[in-house]
């Protein structure tokens, strides 16, 4: 069975920062998660809980699959550093932890779905939170596959 995350959360402006208090550094998902697949700009309420996330000392990063390009766009405002993750596979998460000097217990990986983002987390052994995806649409082999299987294990969580 997979681990569950730390928390669950209805989007990420939802989550309070005394929620990630034990963190020094967030890693976030783009791709529904923050936005909209293929979309450049943020919401309001997701540049100020970014802000906030930044103004309390949180090194905040885009963890993402999507292109380094597009997630430069959006990270570029709030100073944000950006990497193509290649999740679920943990390399490029470790190796960001390692360069910025983190303990693994100091990282939080925020995303939408278990297969890429939570198991890139367990994998790296950080924690992670998973947010509700902003839209159903998904590519089409997240949403015949792993969305199925999605919740096969969130109503094995639920139990």
């Amino acid at each position: 069975m997979i681990s569950k995350p730390v928390f669950f959360s209805e989007n990420v402006e939802s989550i309070k920062l005394k929620q990630l208090k034990k963190y020094k550094a967030v890693l976030i998902d783009v791709d529904n998660t923050l936005t909209k697949h293929h979309e450049r700009k943020l919401t309001k309420e997701k540049k100020y809980w970014i802000e906030s996330l930044v103004n309390s000392g949180k090194k905040v990063a885009l963890a993402s699959n999507t292109s380094k390009k597009r997630a430069k766009i959006l990270s570029e405002k709030f100073g944000m550093d950006v990497f193509v993750a290649y999740k679920p596979f943990p390399l490029a998460i470790k190796k960001w932890i390692k360069k910025n000097g983190y303990k693994k217990s100091e990282v939080v990986m925020i995303g939408d779905q278990i297969f890429t983002d939570h198991l890139a987390a367990i994998f790296a052994n950080i924690d992670s939170v998973l947010v509700k995806p902003i839209t159903n649409k998904d590519f089409i082999v997240t949403r015949l596959i792993s969305r199925r299987l999605e919740k096969i294990i969130y109503n094995l969580w639920s139990k």
